[in-house]
């Protein structure tokens, strides 16, 4: 089986309580060869860059979450934007940035999260950064927003998942859309025909809690592209191949010989 890699996890103290060099070493041994980390606010990112060097490349996300955005105060938010600005260089991705009108839903508070994933938008554009976007029950806004810069910002929409028109919405803007763990609960679903193959990435959102309480690691997201192979009647490889070549066209660092 070829090497693979996960479109979107979180491994960092916060999220992942077992200790970060057996994790990393395991992933290895099972023949992870990359992943793309989500970042949610400043502490988050320091402890990306904690993370022990590894032979699993690794891509750091940071950015402001929505969900970071809720819960504090503009004035706070200032100085962690301050902070995005001057610790940005460090990560290979913006995010996660976006909406998530499903936890908000006072038009007051859902304008805050639109000014300051606006504000990362723009910071985005400016330092040339892919963008890691959490989008829920906001797709109609969000892209609003994104068809304002033009073509500026690119990256994946993480956990998409949405009807046709939509996923239309964000190829037109040259976005990848990363598919969600609950694909597996779905024969052939929809989206497996009108996502392209080179467009799509699957995610293990780890760590991901199932229904018995227990969380995955990003090994989660071979069984999802073993699910993705028997769905479509095609080799497994192919799906790996593609999710590789999709993730390294995307964040060239991903790549062996980068």
């Amino acid at each position: 089986m070829l090497p693979w890699m996960d479109a979107h996890c979180h491994l960092t103290k916060r999220f992942h309580p077992d200790p970060l060099p057996g994790v990393l070493q395991s992933l290895h041994e099972a023949g992870c060869q990359g992943f793309v980390l989500g970042g949610v606010d400043p502490l988050d990112w320091q402890e990306q860059l904690d993370i022990p060097p590894s032979p699993v490349r690794m891509i750091r996300g940071f950015g402001l979450h929505p969900w970071t955005v809720q819960e504090r105060d503009d004035a706070q938010l200032e100085q962690d934007f301050a902070t995005l600005e001057r610790m940005l260089p460090q990560a290979g991705a913006l995010g996660e940035l976006g909406l998530d009108f499903f936890r908000v839903k006072p038009e007051p508070e859902r304008q805050k999260q639109s000014h300051w994933f606006e504000r990362q938008l723009e910071l985005a554009a400016v330092r040339k950064k892919p963008c890691i976007l959490h989008i829920v029950r906001a797709h109609h806004e969000a892209l609003r927003i994104m068809k304002a810069f033009n073509g500026r910002v690119t990256g994946l929409v993480h956990s998409f998942w949405g009807n046709h028109q939509t996923a239309q919405s964000w190829l037109d803007l040259g976005f990848y859309l990363s598919l969600p763990p609950r694909i597996v609960k779905h024969d052939n679903h929809a989206l497996l025909h009108y996502v392209p193959a080179d467009r799509v990435l699957y995610e293990s959102d780890s760590p991901e809690v199932f229904d018995d309480g227990a969380a995955s690691d990003p090994r989660l997201v071979l069984d999802i592209m073993k699910h993705v192979a028997w769905s479509q009647c095609i080799p497994v490889d192919k799906v790996l191949e593609q999710q590789n070549s999709n993730l390294i066209a995307l964040f060239p660092e991903l790549n062996g010989t980068h």
